[in-house]
């Protein structure tokens, strides 16, 4: 038992609302007062001090009215007059240029050097990318401060001889009410740092002028220095620019954005400065920081190098901030750790653009988007090089790793743009190697621009999630998607969306090591125009293209030389494959397309399944695929191939089978199918040398006004039948065409029309020939036949024969055939069909069989191998025999001797049989004989081969391990268990075959928590150290072994049971796993040392804990909340927020 007590304090809630009486209403009415007099005293004063005279009814005004400002929206009204006057007055015209700038420098205005603008004047522009107001300085500043690392903030005048020490005090001397309205501050060479008591910067611009340029004396010779610990510059006020200064080593302590310039207005400009080694990695843009809903930010011929930031290495603008716009600018080693390694650019989705143009980007790295990440659409990048930049991710694949060097993420429809761009080397982990465009929006567009050796896991160029992408004039060469995901690709461009464009554009030696070699699309309405795709491959689908989707149109196309290889599974079409209705290719054309290295490729140049596909006007030379249609397969109905050409295509047949190299041209699926006005001429396959058609359905097909030259099918059936009562040699031969000689129908002949009409079904039926007709079965093929004796003399030769209708040659032979041993039949390669021959003997070459011996492993019986040999139905005595098996493939002897006169050759085997492990071995018995072999001329021995399989069975058996008691009483699941009880264990092992068991051994070893205990009866002999043997285990019985064992401790306990059979050649294991506890009970009461109690009393409670268990409580927590009206004095631990008291009461 435990007991403790604490201390409170009773107490009412004493924080009632007050409130400053500075702050009632009457004060704030006074308030109010004062500053609104205070504000007429000012404009009077203002007024007084103008070094503008009025004029009649005129009125001096210098003022900028900002409407909006929260959404960054700006209305600037200016009011100007042709005069001398170097301020504005208002016009008598009344016309006012709301929301407009009047451009001072304008090269339409005479008055720009007095600050005028000519009313009939189009040069007034508009706050947006082609603003140039700060793009020029005015010809005269009302003021020039100099500024010198030597000067003096005390002393000096900020003249060029006594020049101010720092740019802070510059702008703070020439701020406020008598500030000029143009300023330009020098800063003379050499290096600024520090930072002024109370500022957070360098320097801080607050005040509006009309123009503030802050300058470099001489370029590139002036330099803000962070000290590796403070920021640069802030900006406040619009109207600023930044021309010629370096600024370096920006790296707070604290977590803050735009370390060396921070823009928290609209029209400002930096010019010809560096950025170098700013930022770290905790805040948003590591030199450049633009709030949101600011705009007319301009960086032109600025150099960025080793910047970083958690997002935006460079710079980063905020939601609804836009024109900003990069121009002349180089990017290089800078880096993000979430994304945008150069810039991340969240701007307005409202038609408002933000650009880079022509600007370089090199070594840029981020987990996503490694050079820059656009956030809306309508953003352009005209004229930039992108190399070697990099999205590394980090982890999170479904998040990071995109994006290489571009990333564009927006929701609308107004569309990235991308021209005159170029993207080398760039990678990204994920998709996109250089650019990735996501987010649902649409309208990306990619102009005249170059893609080179980019990769990634797919999209290895370019990914767009999106729809109405256009790629225009640009090249993709050698870039690279290596993702190993069937569903992915592309290796050069990966695009999800409807409406895609691509016209005018090259794709060259790109790879995928899955689908599209050059591109992935997926989405309806694709069109491919005047584009050129030469040398692509894909390691599955679609060498060239991979494309899903109905309503494609591919025009004007050339497809040279893409592969699909198979190596990242059966590929098909090797320059495209395309799944959806309606697609339609015209005008196009396929050379040297090609699916390798698997015999089930198909379409070498084009797989396509989906009803519908028009291909027009299209030529396909040299086209390769192994499986189907070696230049074309459709899958689909309604089909229509007009007016194309089809030379030298092949469907390549693997030898070893019989139903591949279909379709030297073209394999047709379907049917509602026209082939109409077309050219086949040499064009090979197994079956269909030209064209293969396969109708999966009752409708028809149709073949019309087609022109057939020389397609070469092969000829796989030339049998040789032998009729010594008839005394004739008979052979048909059977081809892999079986209409025309170009044509292989597999379906019914009522099915196909050629030229209107139906072939008839059989050479029978063909009016000797006249009418066209189907049938397998080859007419007018030459077929040599020779005839050689047993020394190998040619004993009967004729070369003139040909089959007929029937494919049939037969001729009579001589009445004595003693002296004829082989009979050769040949049919020599023709332009329709290949080379085939034939050989067989009159006598009978003996047969071999063997028996099938079946037998359980490690069964030590003999067991017996039985060859028979005979010749026809005749035994074979004293023929050699070498008897083996075949292990790991390798043979082993087990035999060899000479047959019976029975024909017999026997053996009992119990050496290696009982040696192997479960499975299927060929027992092999070869037999030696005496043949004439043509080629050699000679006499030789010849070897027949029969084969029989030993099967070893496994011994199966099984073990199992339960708990049937504790503490003598039955077991039910989900009983507690506690320490110190004991447990029963059924440990039982079955043999599930037709065959003893023996040797049998149980190893139940003791845990930390279970120790054994006792054998409960049994036929188990128990060994010691917890191992108990069975000697025998009868077929198909089962043994259990009965065990118990004393928990020790409390916790999670496994008890493992390890069998084994024969001596430890086959082990199992079966464990029970329980979880024991300690008794514990716990009883807690609480009392107070008083009942009745006053404000500001004292209270204490005595709280008593007793555990009335067996076992000991160990880690216990006793937790109290105190009622709200009291406040925790003492005892315990006290944690304000929960009003909670806590004691750790150990054990």
């Amino acid at each position: 038992m435990i007991e403790f007590t604490y201390v409170i304090f009773s107490h009412r809630n004493c924080l009632e609302k007050k409130f400053m009486k500075l702050f009632d209403k009457r004060n704030i009415v006074l308030l109010m007062s004062i500053f609104l007099l205070l504000m007429m005293v000012s404009s009077v004063s203002a007024a007084d001090v103008s070094d503008d005279a009025v004029v009649g009814n005129d009125a001096a005004i210098d003022t900028i009215t900002s409407t909006d400002m929260d959404s960054g929206s700006i209305d600037d009204v200016i009011s100007a007059e042709v005069s001398d006057n170097p301020k504005a007055n208002p016009s008598d015209s009344n016309e006012s240029l709301s929301g407009d700038i009047a451009a001072d420098a304008s090269s339409n205005n005479d008055n720009s050097n007095d600050n005028s603008v000519d009313d009939s004047s189009q040069d007034v522009l508009k706050a947006s990318s082609d603003d140039e107001v700060l793009g020029a300085d005015p010809a005269t500043f009302d003021r020039i401060v100099y500024v010198s690392p030597t000067g003096s903030d005390t002393t000096g005048t900020g003249t060029e001889a006594r020049p101010y020490a720092t740019l802070q005090h510059a702008l703070d001397q020439n701020g406020g009410y008598y500030a000029p309205d143009t300023l330009k501050i020098v800063l003379l060479d050499g290096t600024y740092s520090g930072i002024h008591s109370g500022y957070t910067y360098y320097a801080t611009v607050s005040h509006q002028y009309d123009y503030l340029l802050i300058c470099a004396e001489n370029e590139g010779k002036a330099t803000l220095d962070g000290l590796g610990r403070n920021k640069l510059l802030h900006i406040s006020a619009p109207n600023v620019h930044i021309r010629g200064i370096n600024f370096v080593n920006a790296h707070p302590t604290t977590n803050s954005s735009g370390v060396c310039v921070s823009i928290d207005t609209n029209h400002v400009s930096i010019e010809n400065c560096n950025f170098t080694n700013n930022g770290n990695n905790l805040i948003w843009g590591g030199a450049i920081h633009v709030q949101g809903n600011r705009h007319d930010i301009n960086i032109t011929n600025s150099y960025f190098e080793n910047n970083t930031a958690e997002v935006g290495g460079c710079i980063r603008s905020e939601n609804g901030a836009y024109d900003i716009n990069f121009v002349n600018t180089t990017f290089i080693g800078n880096h993000a750790t979430a994304h945008g390694g150069v810039g991340c650019l969240f701007g307005n989705q409202n038609n408002k653009i933000s650009s880079f143009d022509n600007c370089y980007f090199e070594n840029n790295t981020a987990p996503s988007s490694g050079a820059v990440h656009f956030h809306s659409g309508n953003s352009i990048v005209n004229n930039c090089t992108f190399v070697g930049n990099k999205a590394q991710g980090h982890g999170n694949e479904d998040e990071e790793g995109y994006a290489g060097a571009l990333g564009l993420v927006y929701t609308n429809n107004n569309g990235v743009t991308i021209n005159n761009s170029k993207f080398y080397n760039n990678t990204a982990s994920r998709d996109g190697g250089a650019v990735q465009i996501i987010g649902g929006g649409s309208n990306a567009k990619i102009f005249n621009s170059e893609f080179e050796n980019n990769t990634a896991t797919y999209g290895g160029a370019v990914s767009v999630v999106g729809s109405n992408t256009q790629i225009t004039n640009s090249t993709f060469k050698n870039n690279d998607a290596n993702t190993t995901s069937a569903a992915e690709g592309g290796g050069a461009v990966y695009i999800a969306g409807s409406g895609t464009n691509i016209t005018g554009s090259t794709f060259a030696n790109n790879t995928a090591a899955e689908e599209g070699g050059a591109v992935f699309v997926r989405g309806t309405n694709t069109r491919i125009v005047n584009s050129t795709l030469a040398d692509n491959t894909a390691g599955d689908d679609g060498g060239a293209i991979y494309w899903e989707g109905n309503n494609g149109i591919v025009d004007k196309v050339n497809f040279t030389n893409n592969t699909g290889t198979s190596t990242g599974g059966t590929s098909q079409g090797g320059a495209m494959i395309v799944t959806g209705n309606n697609l339609k290719i015209s005008n196009s054309t396929f050379t040297s397309d090609t699916v390798v290295n698997n015999p089930g490729s198909r379409g070498g140049a084009l797989f396509i399944s989906g009803t519908n596909t028009v291909i027009a006007d299209s030529n396909f030379t040299d086209c390769n695929a192994s499986c189907y249609g070696g230049a074309v397969q459709v899958i689909g109905n309604g089909t229509n191939i007009t007016n194309c050409n089809f030379e030298e295509n092949n469907a390549l047949p693997d030898e070893d089978k019989k139903d591949d190299g279909l379709g030297g041209a073209v394999y047709i699926q379907g049917t509602g199918c026209h082939v109409t006005a077309s050219n086949f001429t040499h064009n090979t396959a197994r079956n269909g040398s030209a064209i293969y058609v396969n109708p999966n359905g009752t409708g028809d097909n149709y073949i019309d006004n087609c022109v057939f030259v020389e397609n070469q099918a092969w000829v796989y059936w030339l049998p040789i039948l032998y009729d010594n009562e008839t005394h004739k040699i008979e052979t048909n031969l059977t081809g892999g065409n079986n209409i025309l000689n170009a044509i292989y129908n597999n379906g019914s002949n009522r099915r196909l029309y050629i030229n209107g009409t139906n072939p008839v079904l059989g050479w029978e039926n063909s009016d000797g020939g006249r009418i066209p007709y189907q049938d397998d079965l080859e007419n007018e093929q030459a077929i040599v036949i020779t005839v050689y004796d047993r020394n190998g003399n040619v004993v009967y030769y004729n070369d003139t024969l040909k089959t007929n209708l029937s494919g049939t040659v037969s001729v009579d032979i001589p009445t004595d055939t003693s002296s004829w041993f082989i009979i050769n039949m040949t049919h020599t390669e023709d332009p329709y069909y290949k080379y085939i021959t034939n050989i067989t003997a009159i006598n009978i070459n003996p047969g071999v069989t063997v028996n099938n011996v079946t037998m359980y492993e490690g069964n030590e019986s003999a067991q017996e191998v039985v060859v028979d040999v005979v010749d026809g139905n005749k035994p074979v005595a004293n023929a050699t025999i070498n008897l083996t098996v075949i292990v790991n493939d390798q043979p082993i002897e087990i035999g060899y001797g000479n047959t019976s006169d029975e024909g017999v050759f026997q053996i009992s085997e119990e050496t290696l049989f009982k040696t192997l492990a479960p499975g299927e071995y060929k027992i092999q018995a070869t037999c030696t004989y005496l043949y004439y072999n043509v080629t050699t001329g000679k006499n030789e021995t010849k070897t027949v081969v029969g084969n029989g399989t030993l099967k070893v069975l496994p011994y199966e058996w099984d073990l199992t391990k339960t708990i049937i008691a504790v503490n003598g009483q039955p077991y039910t699941e989900g009983m507690e268990i506690h320490v110190y009880d004991n447990i029963t264990f059924n440990i039982t092992v079955t043999n599930l075959v037709d065959a003893d068991i023996t040797s049998v051994k149980i190893t139940d070893a003791n845990t930390d928590n279970l120790t054994y205990n006792a054998t409960v009866g049994g036929e188990w002999t128990y060994e010691g150290n917890n191992v108990w043997s069975l000697a025998n285990l009868p077929a198909k019985g089962e043994s259990s072994l009965i065990v118990t064992f004393l928990i020790t401790n409390n916790g999670t306990s496994i008890n493992v049971a390890n069998a084994s059979i024969f001596d430890g050649k086959q082990n199992k294991s079966a464990n029970v796993s329980l979880e024991a506890v300690n008794l514990v009970i716990l009883d807690i009461t609480k009392v107070a040392n008083a009942t009745e109690v006053f404000v500001g009393d004292n209270v204490t409670f005595t709280i008593t804990v007793t555990n009335n268990g067996q076992s000991n409580a160990t880690n216990a927590n006793v937790t109290d909340k105190l009622d709200p009206n009291f406040a925790w004095v003492s005892g315990g631990s006290y944690d304000e927020d929960s009003h909670t008291v806590t004691w750790n009461i150990g054990t």
